[in-house]
């Protein structure tokens, strides 16, 4: 539930962040023109406001294997590259740098969506 994203954020204003993945996951939606659904978002809410907070304290998840099921590495993919493109939101209204360890994880989390 939401309760539970906005318990998750201790340093951030949750509300604010949650806003801010709301315009990422909009821009992500009218991109792809695919709609997520409401368990797809909340799974994307937890993890993102958890991300933003991570990069405020230089904590990021670095460790990611970007080798996909077909052997190609996945920043390669039309996902991670359209994911980048609206995580950049979250990148300009925070002032932190989304590394791609991260968008990999993110992108996981949309993989189970659609596989």
């Amino acid at each position: 539930s939401l309760d539970r994203v906005l318990n998750s954020v201790t340093i951030l204003d949750a509300r604010k962040v949650i806003e801010v993945i709301d315009i990422a996951l909009k821009k992500f939606e009218k991109i792809t023109q695919k709609n997520l659904s409401n368990q797809v978002k909340m799974a994307l809410y937890v993890h993102i406001s958890c991300l933003v907070e991570r990069l405020i304290r230089k904590n990021p998840i670095m460790d990611y294997n970007f080798v996909d099921r077909k052997g190609q590495d996945a920043r390669d993919t039309k996902m991670f590259i359209t994911l980048k493109r609206t995580l950049s939101v979250i990148e300009n209204q925070y002032s932190v740098k989304i590394p791609d360890s991260e968008i990999g994880f993110v992108s996981d989390i949309l993989n189970e969506k659609y596989s």
